[in-house]
């Protein structure tokens, strides 16, 4: 299996990947290569990695089902977000 097919595939195990807009998913292998602007949402699987910090960017809530889904966040895209967030 390819990276790309992995990556698609570990994306669409969250309920609301077809109709998701949100520029940096934290299932995404490459979350940390995307642009994102200041303006643009964040995925509510974000509050797991960060706490407090821009909040008011996260778009929709953090349901039971997708609170799984922590397991499922590569490594590399949490320590990331925990750097940027001590910066």
């Amino acid at each position: 299996m390819t990276r790309e097919v992995e990556n698609l595939r570990n994306m669409m195990r969250c309920p609301r990947f077809v109709g998701c807009d949100i520029p940096r998913c934290p299932l995404d292998y490459w979350m940390q290569e995307r642009t994102e602007l200041p303006e643009d949402k964040q995925c509510p699987l974000t509050r797991l990695l960060v706490q407090g910090k821009h909040k008011k960017r996260l778009e929709g809530r953090l349901s039971p089902q997708m609170r799984g889904l922590f397991r499922f966040i590569p490594d590399r895209n949490k320590v990331a977000t925990k750097k940027a967030k001590s910066i």
